[in-house]
C-alpha cells in the first residue's frame, strides 16, 4: 500500500487513541443481510461492518486471505466494538447539538488532499480502497463531528503540561529508549517542545478514554 493510501485511511477512519480495538485482520463470518448490533435502539448494519472491516484491513496492510480461522472471532468482536464506539460518540454529539457544516468538511478534505499529495493522489487512494467520494466525505464529516464533540465536552485544546510533567516524561522516554536499544534521545532542552506535546497527548488520551468509558457504561448495547 502506498503512503498516500495509508494517510488517507488513517484520516478517513475515526481512530480513537487508546481504544485498543484496531488490531484487526480479515474476513469474518456472519450474515451479509442482518444487522450486527443495536446501540440505544439504533441498528448497525452489516454493510457498515463490512466496510469498516475492509478499511481496517487496509490500514494494517493485510488482505482477507491472510487471516487465520483462529483470529476470526477476535476480529469480529474488535470491528463491532469499533462501530459501537463510533455510534455512541455520534449519538452523544447529536444529543449535545454539535454541528459540523459543509464548509468545515470542505476545509478538512482540502487539508487531507494537500497532505497526501493532491487530487490525483486522493482519487488514487479512494479508488484503491473502492471508496466513493461521497462515502469519503461522509466519513470526514463523522470524524469532525466526533472531534468537535470531544472538544466541546472535554476542552482538550486547553490541556497543558507543567515543567515537572515534561521533566518526568523525558526521563521515562529516555529510559524506555535505552531499554529497547533505540537511538539516544537528545538533551531535554533540544526536545522540550516535542516532549510537552507528548505529555499533552497523553492527557488527552486519558480524558477521551475516560469519557468513552462513561458513555459506553450508560449505553444500551446489544450484539446481534
Amino acid at each position: 500500500m502506498n503512503t498516500a493510501t495509508k494517510s488517507l485511511l488513517a484520516i478517513a477512519v475515526i481512530v480513537l487513541i487508546g481504544l485498543g480495538v484496531w488490531q484487526l485482520g480479515g474476513k469474518t463470518g456472519g450474515s451479509a443481510k442482518e444487522p450486527v448490533a443495536r446501540v440505544n435502539g439504533e441498528l448497525i448494519a452489516s454493510a457498515d461492518y463490512e466496510a469498516m472491516r475492509e478499511q481496517l484491513l487496509a490500514i494494517q496492510g493485510m488482505t482477507a486471505d491472510s487471516v487465520t480461522a483462529e483470529n476470526e472471532a477476535a476480529i469480529k468482536s474488535q470491528v463491532i466494538e469499533t462501530l459501537v464506539t463510533q455510534t455512541i460518540l455520534r449519538q452523544a454529539a447529536l444529543d449535545a447539538s454539535v454541528v459540523v457544516t459543509d464548509e468545515n468538511v470542505d476545509a478538512e478534505i482540502e487539508r487531507i488532499t494537500m497532505q497526501i499529495g493532491g487530487e490525483e493522489a486522493l482519487d488514487s487512494a479512494l479508488s484503491e480502497q473502492g471508496l466513493a467520494r461521497a462515502d469519503f466525505r461522509a466519513q470526514v464529516g463523522r470524524e469532525l463531528l466526533a472531534q468537535a464533540y470531544l472538544e466541546q465536552t472535554l476542552a482538550l485544546s486547553t490541556l497543558t503540561a507543567t515543567e515537572e510533567e515534561v521533566d518526568t516524561a523525558y526521563v521515562t522516554l529516555t529510559e524506555s529508549s535505552q531499554a529497547a536499544g533505540g537511538e539516544e534521545i537528545p538533551p531535554l532542552e533540544e526536545v522540550r517542545g516535542q516532549v510537552e506535546e507528548y505529555v499533552i497527548q497523553q492527557k488527552s488520551q486519558q480524558a477521551v478514554n475516560a469519557h468513552l468509558a462513561e458513555l459506553r457504561a450508560a449505553a444500551q448495547v446489544e450484539v446481534l
